[in-house]
């Protein structure tokens, strides 16, 4: 992971959870950090972090006029044509401070994705409730449940949680990013990609990697990830394949057929980005999830 870098990225941390998390990513992607607490501000290793040391615990237009304040320097630290932010899904300072974040940094044209923690224990659909109020301002949004990253961590100290939600969201940014780098040859952009979100709403992105090169096992995951979705909400999908040279392109054929015909009347595209041996898969899915 280390030796990929993502200079058009930007991980962006709320509350103290959250620039924990985004230290992580430092030296992969651009990090930053935003919090009222002076401690976490301080504390965390990221490029650059701003404490909101007028916060007072309000909510709705006394936020939105703090950051209206604010704007240029929201602006000055925090932008990136892709910027991911990273928070605990409960707490008032970012059930407060996300919402006009987003809008002020989703005016530049970014690309907005965002990584809500669920801590265990928590109110699931409570969570997934107050997320809906603003996801019309996002291109991307996907739930990191604390207890299931934990369940499904065998032999896994307790201590390494913040290293698994690195692992876990890690995934995804790099799928959106390798994704806009290849623009080109793939021949959707991150134009596309957003005009796509504002008609239907935040993509839901999976990608896996394999050791080897098998398309049986690649099928059976990409339809694993696309039979939890409600199929008639699906509007597109894109497949993104990346392969190398030892690749047989007989097999490539006859794998996009069957995934085309398994998938029915879904508009679906595909693409391929050309790696050095790496076999790995990238789906984005765009519908009214």
């Amino acid at each position: 992971m280390a030796d990929v870098k993502l200079g058009n990225v930007r991980v962006l941390g709320v509350g103290h959870l959250g620039i924990a998390i985004a230290a992580y990513f430092n030296g992969d992607t651009l990090t930053s950090g935003l919090d009222y607490n002076p401690e976490s501000v301080m504390e965390c290793k990221v490029d650059n972090a701003l404490q909101m040391k007028e916060f007072d615990g309000g909510f709705g237009t006394a936020v939105s006029d703090l950051l209206g304040r604010e704007r240029k320097t929201i602006l000055d630290n925090f932008s990136a044509s892709i910027v991911f932010i990273v928070a605990q899904a409960e707490g008032r300072f970012q059930e407060a401070i996300i919402p006009p974040l987003l809008k002020i940094l989703r005016s530049t044209g970014a690309f907005m994705g965002f990584f809500p923690i669920i801590p265990i224990g928590a109110d699931r659909k409570r969570e997934l409730e107050k997320v809906q109020k603003f996801r019309g301002d996002l291109d991307m949004l996907e739930f990191v449940d604390s207890e299931y990253l934990l369940s499904d961590s065998k032999n896994q100290r307790i201590l390494d949680i913040n290293d698994r939600y690195y692992k876990h969201i890690w995934q995804k940014v790099v799928s959106i990013a390798r994704v806009v780098d290849n623009s080109t040859a793939l021949g959707i952009s991150l134009h596309d990609i957003k005009m796509l979100t504002n008609l239907y709403g935040p993509v839901k992105v999976s990608s896996f990697t394999y050791p080897f090169v098998n398309f049986s096992i690649a099928e059976r995951d990409l339809f694993e990830e696309v039979n939890k979705l409600p199929r008639e909400k699906i509007k597109r999908i894109y497949m993104v394949l990346e392969i190398g040279s030892d690749v047989d392109s007989n097999d490539v054929i006859l794998f996009v057929k069957k995934v085309k015909n398994r998938l029915g009347n879904i508009d679906f595209r595909q693409g391929f980005i050309h790696t050095q041996g790496e076999f790995g898969l990238i789906i984005l899915s765009f519908g009214s999830f």
